[in-house]
């Protein structure tokens, strides 16, 4: 048995740790962007605000509204826009293209999918870290597009948490570098639904990199097939993938699944109940489960080879 852990606990407060910033600048729903974005007199879309910038580091919302504009919002640099105290919405999606130093952090934001044409609710493909906190994405209807796409072509870390995405086409979140990249992904709190399929690592498409995810009180319900997944074959991006303190019922197919000999996945002190299969193991994948877990009450509990673990 090949054991692994996946340290990105210690990490995950210094990703939310939010950087040394300057005056803000502001949307609002009475907002104008022939405006300067200052407090007194804020713009009406997120885009106009980024613009507006200059030395400062974060937006914030005066109150609640739909602030994304008719193309959706581009970010190319550091920032963070906060929509904590009034959630603020989009509903063309985001798009992340910023540098393997450059932070970016989303709060408050709720991402309506019904009016998505072209791309995910939030595309990462960057490098750098992306934070996401009291996020909603939801109603993606376009064939293909997942709720949140982390495809970084560099270095990249993913921290979410307090978050949902539910009742997008394709699949709530889908982690796929490419160019060899070394991706961490750390979700905490994160409640995943009504999709194809809740968290899934995707190791193919690379020859190198390495995929590590911890996902840590979660839950992952009512998807047509998998709840979470890590998927890598020989010759592709290893994966690292464990499940503790967290929840997947309702799947159809998976409640936790590794497919290919590139897949490790540990489930631990976890629930998957209900499920097409609780758990399972494909294809030459690497799967163990401490005593701690609980799979029952599924229509076939386990697949494949599980190997017993020491609780941690």
């Amino acid at each position: 048995m090949r054991t692994f852990a996946v340290p990105l606990s210690a990490v995950a407060a210094l990703f939310f740790a939010l950087p040394a910033h300057g005056q803000a600048v502001w949307v609002a729903s009475w907002g104008n962007d022939a405006n300067d974005c200052q407090r007194p007199t804020p713009c009406r879309t997120f885009t106009r605000a980024i613009n507006q910038l200059g030395g400062a580091f974060e937006i914030g919302c005066a109150d609640s509204a739909d602030f994304g504009g008719p193309f959706g919002v581009s970010i190319s640099r550091s920032l963070t826009i906060n929509c904590e105290d009034n959630k603020g919405g989009v509903t063309w999606g985001i798009g992340i293209n910023v540098a393997a130093d450059d932070i970016v952090t989303l709060k408050g934001l709720d991402l309506d999918g019904q009016r998505l044409s072209f791309d995910a609710g939030i595309n990462f493909y960057g490098a750098g870290v992306l934070r996401l906190d009291k996020v909603e994405i939801r109603s993606s209807g376009i064939a293909g597009v997942p709720g949140v796409l982390f495809q970084p072509n560099g270095p990249a870390k993913l921290v979410m948490s307090n978050s949902a995405a539910s009742d997008n086409s394709v699949g709530n979140i889908l982690i796929k570098p490419s160019n060899g990249a070394t991706v961490h992904a750390i979700f905490d709190r994160v409640t995943t639904a009504r999709s194809q399929f809740g968290i899934k690592a995707d190791g193919s498409g690379q020859t190198s990199g390495q995929i590590n995810v911890e996902v840590r009180d979660s839950v992952a319900a009512h998807h047509s097939y998998n709840g979470f997944i890590a998927a890598s074959d020989a010759g592709q991006a290893q994966i690292r993938y464990k499940v503790t303190r967290s929840t997947a019922f309702g799947n159809g197919s998976f409640g936790a699944v590794a497919s290919g000999a590139q897949a490790f996945m540990i489930v631990d002190n976890s629930t998957l109940t209900d499920n097409g299969t609780g758990l399972a193991q494909i294809d030459g994948a690497t799967v163990g489960k401490p005593g701690n877990s609980t799979v029952n009450f599924n229509t076939t509990n386990v697949a494949g080879t599980i190997t017993p673990i020491a609780q941690r």
